[in-house]
């Protein structure tokens, strides 16, 4: 689930009052909070293709 299909579902759920009730609460915690296959950086430090370029570059032996 990307983080715009999380957000999304957490409003689905959401109340018109925007209340969250104890079942919806633990429903979102039992979701996956991660992609196990996606690398996750912190924000705007790089990107994936700078991580994933620096990564092969090492992998080759050549200097940063």
């Amino acid at each position: 689930m990307t983080p715009a299909e999380r957000r999304a579902f957490v409003a689905s759920l959401a109340a018109d009052d925007g209340s969250l009730s104890r079942d919806d609460l633990q429903t979102i915690a039992d979701g996956a909070i991660m992609d196990p296959n996606r690398l996750y950086l912190p924000a705007g430090r790089l990107s994936e293709a700078d991580t994933r370029a620096r990564e092969a570059r090492i992998l080759r032996g050549e200097s940063q």
